[in-house]
């Protein structure tokens, strides 16, 4: 009994050691996490005293003993708690990985011959978004690019993960040998220099002016508007004859921002620069009135009101718009007497819009964007517009007819993605058909089309639908509908959305990236009910003018803003209209020109030269037009995808184009109407089939419509 009571002693000395024990708990929800993610971090010490002290990474001072905090690393990091108890540390730590974007290699040549083609490589990790800066597409995380540099340039890569967490390489590219190259951005106002370089050119010349050359120099630009400056080349042969091309260099004249919100003229910092832009010109009161709308930004993109009756004096207002000049057929007319007014949206007149918006294939990457953008464009709808929707590619979907409400407009328009959509650009019929949503009314009426390329499956919709641009411009103008064009990235028929807003008196815009659309649509929704309106009658002399605005910037220096009215039909659409329909691949011997963009009839599966239904349906609109034009004749392409050699790819691109040519065949149109080739792989729309739907895209068979 003697040995059991020290036993019994110790045993409850060691319990209550344990009671008096500390538990401490310290977890986190995620060790591993991307860049811009966040995870829980949570501990509990238990059993504490009251001079214990406790402390937690992240946590200035004194952490409590129970809590958790939300974390978002942007490098590895090491948590480390630590209890203090008189003399005694304690710590525990949880180590968390975070993984960001990593470009491990962006390569290329360091030097390639004017327009040759070479390839970039590049790896990544840890990105979901990696994108070469100067291309239209979205790439995949390790691959190569082909480009054709113009001039010597800088590529930029980029590579982000899903949190919009990105980082860059550049590889510089030197052109060596001809080489032509301008500025890659100027603001209004702005000069910049054209540099070239010809060695061995017996003559080189500049478009528009039209001006001779060394072969080797610099000039001074100051565009007004973004430009296109054409170079042509000749060289001498070995057999002493002139040989010639041309090369092309665009120079983008840009704001400084989309409009992004207002701010009246009394609270600008003194001495900050206003741009004026006129970017509606109404002539329908032709010879009686004519009618300009002027937007006002600052350098930072605000709307700037509070420069014209009836918020100012005549006499005030006149500091700021100074002139109004027309220029007809060489000769100028001061305008001595005009009025202006500042409209806001309180005192504007209703508008009825219709957005025809390019879901075609080309298109697919920025499904989303395009989708929001509409979203919010609806959302921010001026109460007195009523609005309509047409999405398309080679098909045609009135996503919402017109109507004045946004619960309305919201459930007849589905935000999937462009789901069912993907396809060929029906440019020309969408535009007709978006212009059929807006009823003659005492309204304004717009349209606004946007798109990233060229017209190529309108003709599936002829006796339907309009089918050529001249077409839809000249009904635009009856009808008294404004054109306001969006070439997104630059890709599309730039002169031809150029003449749509110029001969309606709209606006044409060119969009960098996706971001911008979302910006466009904002800009173009305040400024229908936001602007400056300016009221006079027109110089005597008849015919197309061009006007310029003289105005006061702000800074003590006298600026212009320039349009052009269009009273006459005589800019030549249909010039216009075959920009960049290209000529190379039609044989002289043909002795005709094409009379519309080459229009895709059908597309196929790998290795596949059968016609599906979609592609019977649009041959039957060829039928039909040849069959009420006999003097059209037409030329059948057959293409392939990139994958084989070039004899099998030119070999189902042959068997491509006899299928298209049996089924005409087999409708009644004559062979001697019909020439048919085999173009293979020789001609890709995608020269990176990354994605399969842009391999789909080069296994096409494409019609060219030759002229009477």
């Amino acid at each position: 009994m003697k040995n059991i009571v020290p036993v019994f002693v110790f045993l409850l000395f060691l319990t209550t050691l344990t009671s008096m024990a500390q538990t401490i708990s310290f977890r986190i929800s995620e060790r591993t996490l991307e860049l811009g993610d966040s995870a829980v971090l949570k501990w509990n010490v238990q059993k504490t005293k009251r001079k214990d002290s406790l402390s937690v990474t992240g946590i200035e001072g004194m952490a409590p003993f129970k809590g958790e905090m939300k974390v978002s690393p942007e490098k590895d990091i090491v948590y480390t708690l630590t209890h203090v108890r008189r003399n005694k540390v304690t710590r525990r730590t949880i180590k968390v990985k975070v993984n960001g974007p990593e470009i491990i290699e962006f390569e290329g040549p360091d030097t390639v011959l004017f327009r040759s083609p070479c390839l970039l490589h590049w790896k990544t990790r840890f990105a979901t978004e990696i994108s070469v800066q100067q291309e239209a597409d979205r790439l995949p995380a390790y691959g190569s690019l082909m480009v054709m540099p113009s001039s010597t340039v800088t590529y930029t890569l980029q590579a982000c993960n899903r949190n919009k967490r990105c980082v860059n390489a550049v590889h510089h590219l030197q052109i060596r040998g001809d080489y032509v190259k301008g500025p890659t951005m100027i603001r209004p106002g702005e000069t910049g220099f054209l540099e070239w370089r010809f060695i061995g050119a017996s003559g080189v010349r500049l478009h528009k002016p039209d001006t001779l050359l060394p072969q080797e120099g610099t000039l001074k630009i100051n565009p007004r508007s973004t430009e296109f400056y054409h170079f042509t080349i000749t060289r001498k042969t070995e057999s002493g004859a002139d040989s010639t091309y041309q090369i092309d260099v665009k120079v983008p004249v840009v704001r400084s921002d989309y409009i992004t919100g207002t701010k009246n003229y009394v609270t600008l910092p003194t001495g900050r620069k206003l741009v004026f832009d006129i970017f509606s010109v109404n002539w329908k009161d032709y010879p009686d009135e004519i009618v300009l709308k002027v937007m006002i930004t600052d350098t930072l993109g605000n709307y700037i009101t509070g420069l014209a009756p009836p918020y100012l004096t005549e006499e005030q207002s006149r500091k700021f718009f100074r002139a109004v000049i027309e220029t007809v057929e060489g000769k100028s007319y001061p305008i001595l007497d005009f009025r202006v007014t500042e409209i806001r949206s309180m005192t504007s007149t209703p508008h009825d819009i219709a957005l025809v918006l390019d879901y075609s294939g080309s298109m697919n990457a920025w499904f989303q964007e395009l989708d929001e953008a509409t979203r919010k464009f609806i959302q921010r709808k001026h109460k007195a517009d009523r609005l309509a929707i047409v999405r398309f590619d080679d098909s045609i979907g009135t996503e919402a007819p017109l109507s004045g409400s946004i619960q309305e407009l919201e459930s007849k328009v589905t935000f999937n993605k462009g789901r069912d959509y993907g396809g060929s650009t029906a440019l020309n019929a969408a535009s007709d058909a978006g212009m059929r949503l807006l009823p003659d009314s005492m309204r304004d009426r717009h349209l606004i089309i946007m798109t990233d390329g060229y017209e190529n499956s309108s003709m599936f919709y002829w006796g339907k639908y309009y089918t050529f641009a001249t077409e839809v411009l000249m009904a635009a103008r009856k009808k008294h509908i404004t054109l306001n064009t969006i070439n997104f990235r630059g890709q599309a028929n730039r002169p031809l959305l150029e003449a749509f807003a110029d001969m309606t008196g709209g606006k044409a815009y060119e969009l960098e990236n996706e971001k911008e659309i979302e910006k466009v649509f904002f800009e173009l929704q305040h400024l229908y009910h936001n602007y400056y309106e300016i009221r006079y009658k027109p110089a005597p002399a008849d015919g197309n003018r061009q006007i310029e605005l003289l105005y006061a910037d702000n800074t003590g220096k006298t600026a212009s803003a320039t349009t052009t009215a269009w009273i006459k039909d005589s800019m030549n659409i249909e010039a216009i209209e075959k920009e960049g329909i290209e000529q190379s691949s039609l044989s002289p011997v043909y002795g005709k020109k094409m009379i519309l963009q080459r229009q895709v009839v059908a597309l196929f599966e790998f290795d596949r030269s059968d016609l599906d239904s979609s592609a019977m349906q649009k041959l039957e609109q060829v039928v039909m037009y040849l069959k009420a034009n006999p003097g059209c004749d037409i030329v059948i392409q057959g293409h392939s995808d990139l994958v084989g050699d070039e004899a099998h790819c030119r070999l189902i691109g042959k068997a491509r184009a006899e299928e298209v040519y049996n089924y005409l065949r087999g409708k009644g149109i004559s062979a001697s109407r019909m020439t048919r080739e085999g173009k293979g792989k020789t001609e890709p729309v995608w020269p990176v089939e990354d994605l399969e739907w842009k391999a789909r895209e080069n296994r096409r068979v494409e019609v060219l419509f030759l002229s009477p």
